[in-house]
């Protein structure tokens, strides 16, 4: 998505041996943003019964709260929810 994160994909692929301990700081409210309009808008609501929509009309209003847990490495994202197969 950016240069800094391509960098270190690369980064990563030359060197596999390597070990990242933390890109926490490499999530910036811009990248929440990007990675929101990335999403398809016929995507699932959330488990919180959020849409995308709805995400984007109200990313003013969570997108703080979220990057300083992520920062603090204390962002636990919720459960995910499945499609039960028959």
């Amino acid at each position: 998505m950016t240069t800094g994160l391509e960098g270190i994909a690369a980064k990563a692929r030359k060197e596999q041996e390597l070990v990242f301990t933390s890109l926490a700081h490499h999530v910036t409210k811009e990248l929440i943003k990007e990675s929101l309009e990335h999403t398809p808008l016929n995507s699932a609501v959330g488990i919180d019964g959020i849409d995308v929509n709805t995400a984007k009309e109200t990313f003013d209003q969570w997108e703080k709260e979220m990057e300083t847990s992520i920062h603090r490495q204390s962002y636990k994202p919720p459960a995910v929810r499945c499609k039960a197969t028959i």
